[in-house]
């Protein structure tokens, strides 16, 4: 989820999830889960067949959510995306190594009750850079600590945001349906449901939204300008 920010003469704080332009990096060289890692955070024991790259983010201190990260690095089925692309779990957690994203739990409630990152929208286009101290954290819900798959489906759902795969705009429902849907790709859960609703027909978005009990993201825009031209040359 996404906190974005307008710096207009006004502040306003929305809440919406966060998106991420899909830079697909190279994947970095793996290494057997049994072998040691010399670093600061003690992993957890893995589970078997996992493998751990050569290069740990150096951004993620807490072994929950390391684990998460290394599990999200495993995951190479591609998911295809509205356009024909594709998308792995290994290329989420490539992007937060190649840019140091730190992620954190959000301890000091900067997402309310759910996981974010802050994207700061200007004039000028949307980012998720802090203006005062450079990369701002990607914050997980601390409800979730002992829940793996929980954690594991927001850390995919929120990288996607930071991805920015739409550019640097602001959230829509479009995006939401799509960070879901990734999350839900790589780590399952029963909530929301995707079967029977097409995201490229704007009532259905709502609907979807409306029965999956999401009323929350009613006021984004429906699409983004990417997506908005695409349709409008379809017609």
């Amino acid at each position: 989820m996404n906190k974005t920010i307008r710096n207009t003469t006004l502040t306003i704080a929305l809440v919406s999830i966060a998106a991420g332009a899909a830079c697909i990096a190279q994947p970095a060289r793996a290494q057997s889960a049994s072998k040691s890692i010399s670093r600061a955070v003690a992993l957890p024991p893995l589970p078997l067949g996992l493998s751990v790259p050569d290069r740990l983010p150096r951004a993620i201190r807490d072994p929950q959510l390391l684990t998460a990260w290394i599990e999200l690095y495993n995951h190479t089925e591609p998911i295809a995306l509205w356009d024909g692309r594709t998308l792995t779990g290994r290329d989420l957690a490539q992007f937060v190594l190649d840019n140091d994203i730190p992620v954190v739990w959000d301890t000091n409630g900067v997402c309310g009750a759910s996981s974010c990152s802050v994207l700061t929208c200007t004039d000028a286009g949307c980012t998720y850079a802090d203006q005062s101290a450079g990369v701002d954290p990607l914050y997980i819900r601390p409800t979730l600590q002992g829940d793996s798959l929980g954690t594991l489906n927001a850390l995919a759902h929120e990288i996607f945001h930071r991805t920015q795969p739409f550019g640097a705009v602001a959230d829509t429902k479009f995006e939401e349906y799509w960070a879901y849907r990734v999350g839900n790709a790589i780590a399952p859960k029963t909530w929301p449901v995707f079967d029977g609703y097409d995201p490229l027909v704007s009532g259905w978005l709502f609907l979807w939204l409306a029965n999956n009990h999401m009323g929350a993201y009613y006021p984004l825009a429906d699409y983004p300008p990417i997506v908005e031209q695409f349709l409008a040359s379809a017609e």
